[in-house]
């Protein structure tokens, strides 16, 4: 088992990518915002985070390198996700 953050403002693919990583037996958190986002990783640690690159506001470029700024960010898997066909 692992906690797992999804990071993505697409309501139906949070959805899709919680629900089958809980069947999985991951603990799954779920966010629309790198801002919700930073709260969440306030308050637990992930593992894994599945990051989508088109967030409104802060971007998840951006979010990245916040992330890897941090004093654990080399023990995040960061894995971006993005609905953009480009």
């Amino acid at each position: 088992m692992m906690n797992v953050l999804i990071v993505d403002d697409d309501e139906p693919m949070c959805f899709l990518l919680k629900d089958s990583l809980q069947k999985r037996g991951h603990e799954v958190t779920a966010c629309t915002s790198a801002e919700e986002a930073m709260i969440a990783m306030d308050l637990h640690f992930y593992p894994l985070i599945l990051l989508d690159m088109g967030l409104p506001g802060m971007n998840g470029k951006d979010f990245c390198t916040r992330i890897r700024k941090g004093t654990d960010g080399e023990n995040h898997y960061i894995l971006f996700v993005t609905g953009n066909s480009n």
